[in-house]
């Protein structure tokens, strides 16, 4: 019986803890919901936003939409884990027949939205948000 109570305490917290992260993910979500315009980026420690400034990213639900003017549209999927630290996100693109992952970390701060990868696709998650000469950081600006 004791086994019983305390197996079923450990399922009740554990469902609790997914609920909970869940709702966090949830919130992440709808804080990323629209389109963001690239208003400043470095890319191994060089600034390149004149170069980039054009690059829009529209958030929807786990979808993302990544634009620039001089080519098509580039679509996929984003999974987030708004509780790490920093901030996760794992982006997976399809660019022709091919899949790109790309691993991030990212944080938003009223209309501001900035992200952290490695250059080249398949590239190491960066540890913080932070221009390296491995990194390249794009500071977004939601666009209303």
């Amino acid at each position: 019986m004791r086994r019983s109570s305390i197996l079923l305490v450990a399922l009740f917290i554990s469902t609790a803890a997914i609920a909970a992260e869940g709702e966090a993910q949830k919130r992440a979500l709808t804080q990323l919901e629209g389109k963001w315009r690239v208003v400043k980026m470095t890319d191994g420690e060089r600034d390149t936003t004149e170069r980039d400034s054009n690059i829009i990213i529209a958030f929807k639900g786990n979808a993302i939409v990544v634009s620039h003017k001089d080519s098509e549209p580039v679509h996929g999927t984003i999974t987030i884990d708004p509780e790490a630290t920093p901030a996760q996100m794992d982006i997976t693109l399809n660019v022709g027949e091919e899949k790109v992952a790309i691993q991030a970390v990212y944080e938003i701060k009223d209309d501001v939205f900035r992200l952290c990868h490695a250059q080249g696709a398949n590239g190491k998650r960066p540890g913080k948000l932070e221009a390296t000469k491995a990194t390249i950081v794009a500071e977004f600006k939601r666009e209303k």
